[in-house]
């Protein structure tokens, strides 16, 4: 990201990142997984051109553990992608 940031790629204001919480499930040793999934088609752009109008989406799995009263994260899992298409979609 900071590489992008350095050669003036930014997004624009076409297009959005969204994202949904699919579940969260609990383990007995204080973990949490939360399956979480993305969907971004935001328009990168340098000095006012299309740099990157591609659409990405993916669904991951994050696993938490609590830790003095807070969960904090320490692992994420890319479980499934796709390139010009939505997995958050209700197929």
């Amino acid at each position: 990201m900071e590489e992008r940031i350095d050669e003036g790629i930014i997004a624009s204001n076409q297009g959005r990142m969204r994202f949904e919480i699919e579940s969260v499930e609990f383990d007995e040793s204080n973990r949490a997984m939360v399956t979480t999934c993305l969907h971004d088609d935001t328009v990168l752009v340098i000095d006012g051109g299309v740099f990157d109008d591609s659409v990405y989406s993916a669904r991951s799995v994050w696993t938490l553990a609590r830790s003095d009263g807070e969960w904090l994260w320490t692992d994420e899992r890319v479980i499934e992608w796709i390139m010009e298409g939505d997995l958050c979609v209700d197929q």
